[in-house]
């Protein structure tokens, strides 16, 4: 609230004062102690309120990442315009939530496949495999990788950069071809789904909802790219 209200602020950076990684995502041990899971969607909701709160500033945002970004910390950083990691080796992103029978609930399944493309997306959310920083780079994640005594200046002349108009915002990797025939017209979507859910039958026999409500959740974003799906 204190950023959004004050008109000095052009832009921000988000990083963490923690050795141990950028943001932590949500507890699993708290979460599995909630009785009642219904009780936690006015939190999902806050969340979002939040993200969405902050995105109306149009303050550009800068994730400055070294450590884990794990879960709800990738999440927040996927709200940002421009990610920034560190290349050492403690650093690691991914949407792991698959692997506790539950599925990103602070944007993820929106905001990730348009910035990766939807089978780069699938793919991490349904393995919840971690993605290193190269792999990362490559694959549009983050928009730079840096050493880490060098993120907090890259990301403040970032920041400045974003907000005077030297740096361009981060924007959704380049599609080849093939990909875009894959993703962007019916019948190559119609392939690829059958494909997908192909996969997770044989992964789950069919025993495990997660999967299955993280691809709903994708499907209705690319029906709903006016953003409600988020």
């Amino acid at each position: 609230a204190e950023v959004h209200a004050n008109a000095d602020v052009k832009s921000v950076v988000f990083t963490s004062a923690k050795e141990s990684g950028f943001v932590a995502g949500a507890d699993i041990f708290d979460i599995s102690s909630v009785e009642d899971k219904s009780t936690l969607v006015p939190v999902i909701e806050e969340a979002l309120d939040f993200f969405l709160h902050m995105k109306s500033k149009g303050a550009p945002m800068v994730a400055a990442i070294h450590g884990p970004a794990l879960g709800g910390g990738l999440e927040w950083a996927l709200w940002c315009d421009y990610r920034i990691c560190t290349d050492s080796s403690s650093t690691k992103m991914g949407l792991p939530e698959v692997k506790l029978g539950l599925l990103p609930g602070f944007g993820g399944t929106q905001n990730l496949p348009a910035l990766v493309g939807v089978q780069g997306a699938i793919d991490i959310m349904l393995t919840g495999k971690d993605i290193r920083p190269k792999k990362a780079k490559q694959m549009g994640l983050v928009d730079l990788v840096v050493a880490p005594q060098s993120l907090e200046a890259v990301a403040i002349e970032t920041a400045e950069g974003l907000a005077n108009g030297t740096v361009r915002k981060s924007g959704p990797k380049k599609k080849s071809l093939v990909n875009r025939l894959v993703e962007d017209t019916p019948p190559g979507r119609h392939v690829m789904w059958n494909q997908v859910k192909k996969m997770v039958d044989k992964n789950t026999a069919g025993n495990y909802p997660a999967p299955y409500e993280i691809i709903d959740c994708v499907k209705y974003g690319l029906a709903n790219p006016d953003g409600l799906g988020k």
